[in-house]
């Protein structure tokens, strides 16, 4: 019994130090959405790479491009329009341990270009998002992350959508050069 209780100690004490982050860790995310609607006249799709910075333990500052792909087909309206977007983003992740849920906050700037039926169009939208997510730590420094939240997309001060945004994708972290010290020591 003593043993068992051992090993179950030990495996939950090290599910606890496997994934704390501190001031000065590194991590970087790629994460891809897709959605089909209205028996597939509306397509849509993105991908976005996000680099974060801990500044302090759980939180962290950083900045991700995204690329969006949208493409629309219906009687009245055809377009495809392909976005870029620049995504300053900030989290704070609650617990340390394999699964680690998060909170995040986000604005983007980007430059669309497309083309609507006959006429070429280029606009500049602006972004806010937030939700909530979670990274579910598979090694020491490999995550499977996902994430569910809002975005708001506005063009010439007037709201051009607010959608739920589901994404999924993977987490590589890069501990602080304190970290990569200490486990050389060991």
């Amino acid at each position: 019994m003593k043993k068992i209780a051992l090993i179950l100690s030990f495996t939950i004490s090290s599910c606890i130090l496997n994934a704390q982050f501190e001031k000065g860790d590194q991590s970087v995310s790629g994460l891809i959405n897709a959605r089909i609607a209205d028996r597939g006249s509306y397509f849509h799709s993105s991908f976005e790479g996000i680099y974060q910075y801990f500044i302090f333990k759980n939180f962290s500052v950083g900045a991700g491009i995204q690329y969006d792909y949208g493409m629309v087909r219906s009687l009245d309206e055809r377009y495809n329009a392909h976005t870029l977007y620049f995504k300053p983003e900030a989290r704070y992740y609650f617990f340390n341990g394999k699964f680690r849920p998060y909170v995040y906050a986000n604005m983007g700037i980007g430059v669309t270009f497309g083309n609507a039926i006959y006429q070429q169009y280029r606009f500049q939208p602006f972004t806010v998002g937030t939700g909530a997510g979670f990274s579910w730590f598979l090694t020491d420094r490999l995550a499977l992350e996902s994430r569910l939240g809002i975005n708001v997309q506005m063009h010439k001060g007037k709201l051009d959508y607010a959608r739920p945004d589901f994404k999924i994708g993977l987490q590589y972290s890069i501990p602080s050069g304190n970290k990569k010290k200490a486990q050389k020591q060991e």
